[in-house]
């Protein structure tokens, strides 16, 4: 079972760093929480899915079901 990160968005990491606590939201599988990887001056808001579940075209439908 390998894992996959699934990018939600990103922020710049100074208005990032002042979301403290990093609100808690599970993604869009209902398991997995939300939370924030910094890359210099941009933060990226991730989840992790399970690969062997979340393929592209899986997660496609899910998206259109929005």
């Amino acid at each position: 079972m390998g894992e996959l990160l699934y990018l939600y968005g990103l922020i710049p990491t100074k208005e990032a760093a002042a979301i403290e606590p990093f609100p808690s939201y599970k993604g869009f599988d209902g398991e997995h929480s939300l939370y924030p990887i910094a890359f210099d001056q941009v933060t990226a808001v991730v989840s992790k899915l399970d690969a062997d579940t979340y393929s592209e075209k899986v997660i496609k439908k899910k998206w259109s079901r929005i």
